[in-house]
């Protein structure tokens, strides 16, 4: 394992060479497509090997009005309040599965120092906030002994610029599910809003529905009996897994289930039982008519929505029970509604949520391997075979049945951004205008810049290249090499890299470095 990590090591650590995807200077301004004019915010960026104009993101912010300018970088933060922030991913660019890539650690000590906003950023998740957060601390070596050192370093510039709150909280943590918990008392709550934008499922079938805190919820994930956990955490009052379906009514599954080695023991019973009716029965001579009387939520299990919170395990299972849900009654398990399968489906039926669509992440092994995304689109598949041909797709936006997450999902950057926004106002309040000013109107100053560093082209990248902030904020793009991105395969295929990112960097230090750089903020660790 030593000699594995001394390696890893020094592959790491080779300066890397940073590749600028960009041809007009950032304090310039020309003009640019669809009539905006581009800046620092939103400048023109090409591929340099190619020569040819890359797609430009959707959105543009105002031009830049103001830059500081630094002939060399200065070892003492900027009096001014940084108009910038990060975004960081986490597997691929501050872990390399669990062991700290060289320079991560670094980096983020170097902003804490410097008072400079930033969230983690990640399609990770199964695991309750705070103890992926402390988790992460040991592993990059955050945890309250090194930030002790550094408090007791008498080093001018360390001493001045250490800020009272922690490098790591779960106030600038963002993982897949943390997004669920505004569902609990608002269905619609992560729909697009701000922008208009309808991607990720938003749909008028599903805006009257109040909110999930009282209404029974199905969760899934790697970890069910875990996954329980954290939904309740969150606030959900009556969640349910399938192993707790599964152990009710055996039969929903006529398989060898490991019901007694592995459901049983995680399964509770039931709030309510379910509502058989449709199928079979309906042939049976004692079978009366159904009616929507029948549809009692008060004597039968309705299930509001249904949540995949990461990887599931038994996709057998658990697919089977997901579309069990997708063709019942207004969310009654053990119903049929045949309007379910027809060209416009049903009303009133569950919505599932998928908290990230990535199709692969980066493991041990040599290639990547499948991701949620995966299991999504396994979903996805069998509901097809079951509905008419003319039915919208179960993940697309005019299905109105499912909403996606995690990074390029515009919902869960528009969370981040509120996200950030709160942690930067508490950075300020922490320091009470000392470190930030205490001019009124450099505090409400606007965020213009939150730099997104990560390994993935397909979420990472094209998430942040595609968003449009509702506050005008530009979220630029900066690709890290030691994750998902593969450069041989860049170099040797030219639609290898369908989402082009504002500059190419080694790892996630020469990217903290190319950015306050690029404001003219120190960059000296």
């Amino acid at each position: 394992m030593a000699a594995r990590r001394s390696l890893f090591g020094q592959l790491m650590t080779a300066a890397p060479c940073v590749r600028l995807l960009q041809t007009t200077p950032r304090h310039l301004t020309a003009a640019g497509r669809r009539g905006v004019a581009t800046s620092a915010g939103a400048c023109a960026y090409a591929d340099t090997r190619t020569k040819t104009q890359a797609p430009w993101p959707r959105c543009a912010t105002r031009p830049r009005q103001h830059r500081r300018q630094f002939s060399t970088p200065s070892s003492s933060a900027p009096s001014s309040i940084p108009p910038f922030a990060f975004a960081f991913d986490i597997d691929g660019v501050l872990l390399h599965v669990s062991e700290p890539i060289p320079g991560a650690a670094a980096a983020l000590q170097h902003l804490h120092r410097l008072n400079i906003p930033f969230i983690l950023l990640t399609n990770g998740g199964g695991r309750y906030e705070a103890d992926r957060v402390a988790d992460l601390q040991r592993r990059l070596g955050l945890d309250l002994e090194s930030l002790e050192g550094d408090k007791n370093n008498t080093d001018t510039h360390d001493a001045d610029c250490v800020g009272p709150l922690p490098v790591l909280s779960t106030a600038n943590f963002v993982q897949s599910h943390t997004p669920f918990q505004e569902l609990l008392d608002n269905v619609g709550g992560l729909d697009a809003a701000d922008a208009g934008d309808q991607e990720g499922g938003s749909s008028s079938r599903s805006s009257s529905i109040d909110g999930l805190r009282d209404q029974t919820i199905l969760v899934t994930g790697s970890d069910a009996a875990r996954i329980r956990t954290i939904a309740e955490q969150y606030g959900f009052q009556s969640v349910i897994t399938p192993a707790d379906i599964l152990a009710a009514y055996p039969a929903i599954y006529p398989f060898d289930p490991l019901l007694k080695s592995v459901y049983a023991e995680t399964a509770r019973p039931l709030p309510k039982p379910l509502l058989l009716e449709g199928g079979k029965l309906a042939s049976h001579a004692s079978a009366k008519p159904f009616s929507p009387s029948d549809l009692d939520s008060s004597k039968y299990l309705r299930i509001a929505a249904a949540f995949v919170f990461n990887d599931p395990r038994d996709w057998a299972l658990d697919i089977q029970i997901l579309t069990d849900v997708l063709q019942a009654r207004r969310g009654f398990l053990g119903t049929f509604d045949p309007a379910s399968l027809s060209a416009k489906g049903s009303e009133g039926g569950t919505r599932l949520f998928f908290s990230n669509s990535d199709l692969l992440w980066a493991t041990t092994y040599h290639l990547p391997r499948f991701g949620q995304g995966a299991f999504a689109a396994a979903v996805a598949g069998v509901w097809a075979q079951m509905a008419s041909k003319e039915q919208p797709s179960l993940l697309s936006p005019e299905g109105g049945r499912s909403t996606l997450l995690g990074k390029p999902h515009a919902a869960t950057y528009r969370f981040a951004e509120r996200t950030l926004l709160r942690y930067r106002a508490s950075l300020l309040e922490a320091h009470g205008g000392s470190k930030a000013g205490s001019d009124t109107k450099e505090a409400q100053a606007p965020l213009k810049t939150v730099y997104m560093i990560g390994d993935n082209p397909e979420s990472d990248i094209a998430g942040a290249n595609q968003f449009c902030s509702a506050h005008g904020t530009d979220w630029c793009s900066v690709l890290v090499e030691t994750g998902v991105y593969d450069p041989a395969l860049d170099k040797s295929s030219s639609d290898y890299l369908r989402h082009r990112p504002r500059a190419i960097v080694g790892d996630v230090a020469a990217a903290v470095r190319w950015a306050l750089q690029r404001e003219g903020w120190p960059a000296d660790f």
